[in-house]
């Protein structure tokens, strides 16, 4: 009965592994062909389910193809996000999405079984799994960003354990640190769209942003995304909570050097600012503004 259990066991993981492969192979051609099919969307994510594909002997001589596939596939998506910017358009928005968390999980599934992770790769897939999250995040996506998320959870702890252990060069602490903050702030953002601000608040503060120091665009894109928060709890009535989140991007902003930040922060502070104002003027505030 054990020998018949084993068996059905590989066959089973040789079945997922050949679907995988073969549906990834056929995917760039039918999304060239006809980008708006919604059945391919349907087809993505039915595929999308069973993975990441667990570590497995079957997975081995596969795991270069399957490197290759989803390097393949997230760099169309890319191209996909690229034209749909330059035509002004989301018609692929949501194609893109479900492009890049299917190319991550692929990404995964390939991943070299090792006690210890190697540097390179973890961070690689880390930010190949940032990117896939924000982009269902924005798009609405949930269930299948919080599926993404969790790889990255598993790579924020990989991460962390490496540093211990070995040490990072300069470098490499800034982007692990960044990385580890992204994700953090991506937690704290699904969790608003899910209407829990007890979560977004307690990834928030897991999130450590006011304690590194962080390069001009990424202290600018986790601003947007307090200021997003604190934009949504002021149209809510929920005033205290705009103020505690429009501070969050205030003062994550004003720790910046004026030189590394782009012409943009200067619009993101303005619009922070505005709301203070009107703020002073309705008198909502209780004078939490004394030094704004």
């Amino acid at each position: 009965m054990a020998t018949q259990s084993t068996s059905k066991l590989k066959a089973d993981r040789e079945r997922k592994l050949r679907s995988v492969i073969t549906f990834a192979s056929s995917l760039e051609q039918r999304i060239r062909v006809d980008p708006a099919d919604a059945i391919l969307l349907s087809d993505i994510q039915d595929h999308l389910k069973p993975l990441p594909l667990e570590p497995s002997a079957e997975i081995a001589p596969k795991r270069d193809q399957l490197e290759r596939q989803g390097t393949t596939l997230w760099n169309l998506s890319t191209r996909l996000h690229r034209q749909a910017s330059l035509d002004n358009g989301h018609s692929n928005s949501k194609l893109v999405c479900i492009l890049r968390a299917f190319a991550c999980m692929i990404l995964e599934s390939a991943r070299p079984q090792r006690t210890t992770p190697a540097l390179a790769g973890t961070i690689k897939l880390q930010k190949v799994a940032l990117k896939a999250a924000r982009s269902c995040i924005d798009q609405t996506q949930l269930e299948l960003g919080i599926k993404v998320l969790e790889r990255a959870a598993i790579h924020v702890e990989e991460l962390e354990k490496l540093s211990q252990n070995e040490g990072f060069l300069d470098d490499d602490e800034r982007v692990c640190i960044r990385l580890r903050v992204e994700y953090f702030m991506l937690r704290t953002l699904l969790h608003w769209k899910q209407q829990r601000l007890d979560l977004a608040n307690h990834f928030f503060n897991q999130s450590g942003v006011a304690e590194y120091t962080l390069d001009g665009e990424t202290a600018e894109m986790f601003a947007d995304i307090l200021l997003e928060i604190g934009q949504d709890q002021f149209r809510s009535k929920a005033f205290d909570a705009a103020v505690q989140w429009l501070e969050r991007a205030h003062d994550l902003i004003d720790r910046q050097d004026r030189d590394d930040l782009s012409p943009d922060a200067a619009d993101l502070h303005m619009c922070i600012s505005s709301y203070f104002s009107m703020f002073r003027h309705f008198n909502t505030a209780n004078n939490c503004f004394d030094n704004f």
